[in-house]
C-alpha cells in the first residue's frame, strides 16, 4: 500500500517534470520562433532598403548620364558653332587683308619717316614700271620683327594697303623684277602663312608647285606638274592626300 503510494507520488512528480519541460520548449520554441521571425523581416526589410537605395542610386546615375550626354552634345554643338566663327573670322580678316601685299629686304634707315616707307614703296613701283596712283595707295608702314638681310642690313616687312584690287595685282605680277633681294608676299592670315610653309617644306625635291590663288580667300593651289593635275588645299590633311594620290 505504501509502495503504491510512493510509486503513485513519483510518477506525478515526473508527469510534472514532463509538463514543465514541454512547456519550457514551447515558450522556446515560440521564442526562437519570434526571434527568427524578427531577424528575418529585419533582414528583409534592409534587403528591401538597400534594394530601393540602389534602385535609386541607379536612377540617379542614368539621370547623370542623360545629363553627360546632353552637355556633351551641347559642348560638340558649342564648339562647331565656335569652329564656324572662328573660320568667319579668318574669311573676313582674309577679305580685309585682300587689299595688302608686304614687301621684304628694304633696309631699315636710321630715323626713319613714314615718308620715307611711302618713298621706298613707290621706288619699287618705279623699278618694276608699274604706275600707282596716290590715291590708290592707301597706306605703307613697317610691320613685324627687324632682321638682316643677305648684306647684313637691318630690314623689317612693309605692309602696303592699296584702295584697288586692280592696281595690287599689277604690282604682285611684277614682283619678279624687283632688284637687290627685294620680294613681294602676300599678306595672308597666320594659319594660311603657316599652311604654305609647312606645304612648301613637304614638297621640296619634289616636282610640286604651290601657289596662292589670289581669289577673295588667297586659297593655295597645288600644282604637280607631271601629272598635270592641281588641288585647292585648305589643311595639312588636303596636302598629304595630293602628295599620297
Amino acid at each position: 500500500m505504501i509502495k503504491t503510494r510512493s510509486m503513485n507520488k513519483d510518477s506525478d512528480i515526473l508527469s510534472h517534470i514532463d509538463s514543465r519541460f514541454c512547456e519550457l520548449e514551447s515558450r522556446l520554441t515560440k521564442t526562437i520562433t519570434e526571434l527568427v521571425k524578427n531577424l528575418l523581416k529585419e533582414h528583409n526589410d534592409t534587403i528591401k532598403s538597400l534594394n530601393d537605395t540602389v534602385q535609386s542610386q541607379e536612377e540617379n546615375i542614368n539621370e547623370l548620364k542623360d545629363r553627360v550626354a546632353s552637355l556633351e552634345k551641347e559642348k560638340e554643338d558649342l564648339e562647331n558653332k565656335v569652329d564656324k566663327l572662328g573660320n568667319s573670322v579668318l574669311e573676313l580678316e582674309s577679305y580685309s587683308r585682300r587689299q595688302c601685299l608686304r614687301l621684304d629686304g628694304v633696309k631699315k634707315e636710321v630715323n626713319e619717316t613714314p615718308e620715307n616707307v611711302l618713298q621706298h614703296v613707290k621706288d619699287c613701283f618705279n623699278e618694276v614700271n608699274v604706275t600707282v596712283p596716290d590715291s590708290v595707295l592707301d597706306r605703307a608702314h613697317r610691320i613685324g620683327p627687324i632682321y638682316r638681310d643677305a648684306n647684313n642690313n637691318q630690314c623689317q616687312s612693309i605692309l602696303i594697303k592699296f584702295t584697288n584690287f586692280t592696281y595690287r595685282t599689277r604690282f604682285y605680277r611684277k614682283r619678279k623684277n624687283l632688284q637687290n633681294g627685294k620680294t613681294v608676299r602676300i599678306d595672308l592670315v597666320k594659319p594660311k602663312y603657316l599652311l604654305l610653309k609647312e606645304a612648301r617644306q613637304l614638297i621640296k625635291d619634289k616636282n610640286i608647285k604651290v601657289y596662292i590663288f589670289s581669289d577673295i580667300n588667297c586659297r593655295l593651289k597645288m600644282v604637280d606638274v607631271e601629272r598635270d593635275e592641281y588641288k585647292f588645299v585648305d589643311s595639312m590633311d588636303d596636302v598629304r592626300n595630293f602628295l599620297a594620290a
